[in-house]
């Protein structure tokens, strides 16, 4: 698959030419991987993971190993692809649907039915799905999101800390990560409108 996305790449990092078949189902994705297009998109916003041994965030093995070992039961239908500028991550399932899923309260957002559609619904409102916008304020800082950095809330989004850059902060994409789904599963199995109070750590 030729890279649809190519007028907004910003960058490239080499990865290693062992084959990730094996781990990956949709073939539109196949291709994209298999054709060089891994890398980062929209002002570094969107990171498309690669296979790389040098740098563990770029790497598609490392990430979705390290996403199941923090969250849990609730990825193991799903393989991760990509995050936008907060660590948020895009999946797929077995079904070959994709998704947006929420760091912070581990909700699936259903965007697509394969990759193709995944990457038109991205380009309709790249804005809102790569967090792209807010790089403008935060422009001094942009070059950390290709070394494996992503803007976190100081207030959680979910505790109703705003999407500005006055509440974000650089964090590597662990430490993000860990934060995130230490909210996760504290709330996870509250009921729907219920009171709660989070340890932030």
């Amino acid at each position: 698959m030729k890279n649809v996305l190519i007028e907004y790449k910003t960058k490239t990092l080499n990865s290693e030419e062992t084959d990730l078949s094996f781990y990956i189902s949709d073939d539109r994705y196949k291709d994209f991987i298999r054709n060089g297009n891994a890398g980062f998109y929209f002002k570094d916003a969107l990171h498309f993971y690669g296979n790389s041994n040098e740098f563990s965030f770029h790497s598609l093995v490392f990430m979705n190993e390290l996403i199941r070992k923090l969250y849990g039961e609730i990825c193991k239908d799903l393989t991760f692809i990509a995050e936008d500028v907060f660590g948020n991550q895009f999946c797929y399932n077995i079904h070959n649907y994709f998704f947006m899923f929420n760091i912070e309260s581990g909700e699936l957002t259903e965007l697509a039915f394969g990759f193709e559609d995944f990457i038109n619904q991205l380009k309709e409102d790249s804005d809102y799905f790569t967090g792209e916008g807010l790089l403008t304020e935060k422009i001094e800082n942009i070059a950390n999101l290709s070394l494996g950095y992503r803007y976190c809330p100081k207030l959680p989004f979910i505790l109703g800390g705003e999407y500005s850059s006055e509440n974000l902060v650089l964090k590597t994409y662990t430490e993000n990560l860990e934060f995130s789904s230490s909210i996760y599963h504290q709330i996870k199995d509250l009921p729907d409108g219920s009171d709660f109070e989070i340890k932030i750590v």
